[in-house]
This record gives structure tokens, sequence and C-alpha cells, in this order.
């Protein structure tokens, strides 16, 4: 007894029997702590790699994997082979990363989670999720390493500015001239310098908009509100005068002060610049398309001149080829403006245009000496251009590239007689009726008709790298059932009807091949006439002409 007194009073050991008793908790605790803050570093590290995979694919969501794979790889995270578990589109992985693309829509109203949609077009966002065993150092005899698991969504909007129908190359009088005189409805009558001066000039779209901002008074607070207003085509000549320097500035003044306006345009049916008209205005953007002032200030006009009919004479040599007399309709582009700042499904179209010509001819001794006169009716629907795929520019390029798919304006040509109300009215599909093309009274009467049409029924693609980007490369989609002149191609198919009423005259075959003599060298004339008139009007017959500007992404950030 006395010697268990003796023990419970003993105070030396205590040190030693708590340590050994607490030993272990110290222990399981200080293991905790260390794999715990080992794995708080692991997950940093792998949600840092993720987040730069995310932002780095979606630069350009068609390589998200291969880009994504190549992150991770860089930095240590998985290993030199890529294996695919899912060949879809949309969803692909390397194991263990997992890479969705999809459409990310910044709307405040919708909630965090419904603002991306995993496979949405178009596909303006990258999501990469990241998954691994954890290490464990101290905790591994006693419990099993946990999964770690990270995911990153990025987005990047890239947009191209992008025209089409623009097919001016140069303006050297003529008819040409004479039109765009008329369209513009100016009484100056400028030079070839002066015109190619103006065609020349390179235009900053949001300097031009801050002109006209200020030359319409508007104190609009974005670009959005100044495409808002309407504009004559002499304020817009003046905007353009204000942001343009030498012999273009000259050129823009005089027509700026001589246009006579009398109305105005929706300056939305000019211009459609997509995201860029939430940008305050006068904002330094750093956003330049170099618009040719002479195809902004030629769009105008084209606009301007919707349901009014533009009548000219055509000065053309030509044995036997007494006069042409060329009346011009414009319709206008159905909601879509020929110039246009958009992302991916972006559209522009031109407008359609309608042509008739007049041609009188002297006639043949076997024709008794009477004139041909020709009624010829073209007829050029709208053509398309829709952006159909978007790359960011890459490291060192100025612009990234784009495909776009082009339906060139489908055409008509005919020879007949068409009323004047239908010419003009683009609700309705004209009808042209037989024509009568000679008439002698009492001894000889022809009448013709003839018809030829063009169409394309599917896009035709364009590609638009980055250096043709930055040179301003313009490229036409050809519809290639097009041969050789179309107009030789009319004449050719010429439906002639002749009715001899007098006695002693030609047989209907001598007087059919007279007057097939007698139209088949029109042919290059006509050609130069109407392809002339429709490089003015930014169209073409089974043709069109698409140029882009830039293309251009918001610089890739994370959300969600």
């Amino acid at each position: 007894m006395k010697v268990l007194r003796r023990f419970q009073g003993e105070e030396r050991g205590n040190i030693a029997v708590m340590f050994a008793l607490i030993l272990p908790v110290v222990m399981l605790a200080g293991a905790f702590a260390v794999d715990e803050g080992s794995l708080y570093l692991e997950r940093r590290q792998a949600q840092s790699v993720a987040d730069l995979a995310a932002i780095a694919a979606a630069t350009d969501p068609s390589k998200a994997l291969d880009t994504a794979f190549k992150t991770f790889q860089a930095n240590g995270l998985i290993g030199a082979t890529l294996s695919i578990d899912d060949p879809s589109i949309q969803i692909r992985s390397s194991r263990p990363v997992q890479v969705v693309t999809g459409h990310y829509k910044a709307a405040p109203e919708l909630s965090v989670t419904a603002r991306f949609s995993p496979g949405g077009s178009p596909p303006n966002a990258v999501q990469v999720t990241y998954r691994k065993t954890g290490t464990l150092w101290l905790a591994r005899p006693w419990q099993a390493p946990p999964e770690i698991s990270v995911a990153a969504l990025a987005t990047a909007n890239p947009q191209a500015a992008f025209s089409v129908g623009s097919r001016l190359a140069s303006v050297n009088g003529g008819v040409a001239n004479a039109l765009l005189k008329s369209l513009l409805g100016t009484s100056a009558t400028l030079d070839v310098m002066s015109y190619n001066a103006l065609l020349d000039a390179k235009v900053d779209l949001l300097d031009f908009l801050d002109a006209l901002n200020q030359n319409l008074h508007l104190s609009a607070a974005t670009y959005g509100d100044v495409l808002k207003a309407s504009a004559s085509r002499g304020a817009i000549a003046g905007a353009l005068a204000s942001v343009l320097t030498g012999t273009a500035k000259t050129a823009a003044t005089t027509l700026s002060t001589t246009i006579a306006d009398t109305g105005t345009i929706p300056l939305l049916k000019l211009l459609d610049i997509g995201s860029l008209s939430t940008l305050p205005v006068g904002s330094e953007s750093g956003y330049f398309a170099g618009l040719s002032a002479l195809e902004l200030l030629n769009a105008a006009a084209v606009i301007a001149g919707n349901g009014k009919q533009i009548d000219l004479n055509v000065g053309a040599s030509l044995p036997g080829l007494t006069s042409i007399a060329l009346s011009v309709a414009i319709g206008e582009p159905p909601q879509h403006a020929w110039y246009r700042v958009g992302e991916k499904g972006a559209v522009a179209r031109t407008a359609q245009t309608r042509l008739k010509l007049t041609v009188k001819l002297l006639g043949s001794p076997v024709l008794l000496g009477a004139g041909v006169t020709l009624p010829i009716y073209i007829e050029a629907a709208y053509a398309e251009a829709r952006i159909r795929s978007l790359t960011c520019p890459s490291l060192g390029k100025q612009a990234g590239s784009a495909v776009v798919e082009v339906l060139p304006g489908a055409a008509r040509l005919a020879i007949g007689n068409l009323s004047g109300a239908s010419f003009t009215d683009f609700g309705a599909l004209p009808v042209v009726s037989q024509a009568t093309i000679l008439s002698v009274p009492l001894l000889l009467k022809i009448k013709a008709s003839a018809a030829v049409a063009i169409g394309q029924t599917s896009p035709i693609l364009l590609n638009f790298s980055s250096d043709d980007v930055k040179q301003g490369t313009v490229k036409t989609a050809t519809n290639h059932t097009i041969v050789g002149s179309l107009s030789k191609s009319l004449l050719d198919g010429l439906d002639i009807d002749v009715d001899v009423l007098g006695f002693g005259l030609s047989s209907d075959a001598v007087i059919e091949a007279a007057v097939r003599t007698l139209v088949a060298p029109l042919a290059p004339v006509l050609d130069s006439t109407i392809f002339g008139v429709l490089e003015v009007l930014g169209v073409g017959l089974g043709e069109a002409d698409v140029r882009v500007y830039s293309v251009t992404c918001s610089r890739p950030v994370l959300v969600g």
C-alpha cells in the first residue's frame, strides 16, 4: 500500500507519459495538415492550368482539345499521348482532360449555370475539366487518395467586318460615271483622279460615325444611337470629308455641297456594326476596317435610289447602231446592309437591280431598210454573303481568318415588252411579253422574244486567310453555270416570228437570217454596258464580290 501511494504521488515522468499518449494524435494532425496543404497546392496548380487551357482554347474552339491538351502537357500535368474518348465535335476528352465547346451568352437575366450552352452555336466558349488523383504523403497507410477535379470556362467572341457586292475597281468615265453621278444627284463633274482618290482613301469606320454624329448634331451616346438616325447623301459626303485628306477630301467636300438632297436614308440600311454599336461615341476602341470612301458613298447613293427609275443614254460605237437607251431601277436590300460587323451567321446582302435597254439598229435592204428595235430586260437578284466560321488571330498575326458562304444573285435576261409600272415594282416578278422589233405597214412585221436564266442553289465557300484580310483581298463567287457572253446567249436564243404581208419579199428564213446577222455584233457592246452599270451598283450577273475587312476577337476571359 505504501508503495502504491508513493507511485501515485510521484510526478517525475509525467511529461514523458503525456507525450507518449499525445504523440499519435499530433502525428495524425500533422499528417492531415501536410497532406491537406499539399492537396490544396496541387488543386490550385491544376486550377491555374485549367484556366490557362480554357483561355487558350477559347481563341479557336475548333481546335479546343488540341490546344487544351498542349497546355496541360506543357505544365507537366498529363503525358505525351493523346487519346480521344468521344469523337463528337462538342465534347472531346483526353483523359484526364475533358473539353466541351458551346455558346456563352452574357445575359444578366440568366443564371450563371444557364449562360453556357454545351454544343450551342456559334461556338464562342470552351469549358475544360481536369481530374486527377491527389497525392498523400503521410496518410496513405490509412486513407485512400482523394480525386481532384477542377473546371474552367472561358469565352472569346470572334467577329468580322465584311461586305458583299463592292466591286468598284475604278471609275473611268462613260456610262458608269454617268450612273454614279445620277445616283449621287450631283451637279459636280469630278475628274478620274478625284474619283480614284475617293476609291483609294480608306476610312476608319468609327471616326466616320463620330463625324456623322457631330455633323448631324445628334449627341448620341453610342454608335448604335448614331445608326438609328437618317442622313442625306450630302451629309454622308460631308462626314467623309471631315475624316479625309488631300484630293479625296476636296472631292468629298465638292460632292457634299453639290448633291441635291431630296430625302434621307436610314443609316441602319447602310451599315450594321454588330457589337460595336454598344461602344460609346468617341471611344478609342482600336478598331479599324479600312473602308473605301467611294464604296461607302456609292452604297449610300444606291440605297437612296431605291424605287426610283434612272434613265441614261449610252454612247456606243458600232456600225449600224443608232442608240441605246438605259433605264435602271434599284430595289431595297432585304433586312441586311451590304456592310456588316458580326459573329458567325451574320449576313450581308446587295440590292436587287433591274435594267431595261432599248437598242435601235439600222435595217438592211432585206428588211426594207426599216430599223430594228430590241427591248432588253435584265434582273439581278440580291447576292448574299454569310459568315460560316471565324478564327481568332494567331500569335503574331493582326487578323484572324474567315470562311464566307456566298450565294451569287440569280439573274434573268429577256427580250420583250415590259410595262413601266412593273419595272419599278419589286414586290412582283414582271411579265415580259413578245415584242414587235420591226414593222413596215402593209409589208412586214417581225416579232421576237428570248430568255436566259442563271442561278446558284448551293453556297460557294470563300476562304479568307489572315493575309487576305490584312491585304484587303476581294474574292469573287461565280456561278459556274455561266459560259461565255450572256448577251450572246440571249441573242443566240432569239425566237423570231416573221409575218410577210407584201408580195415580192424574201422568204421568212432569209429575213430571219438577216435579223440574226444584224443583232449578232451587239453582244460585246451589251456586255460592256450591262456589266459597267452593274459594277457601279455593286452587283453582278451570277457573281458576288466579297471582302473581309477585319477578323478580331475579344480577349478570352474566364466566366461562370
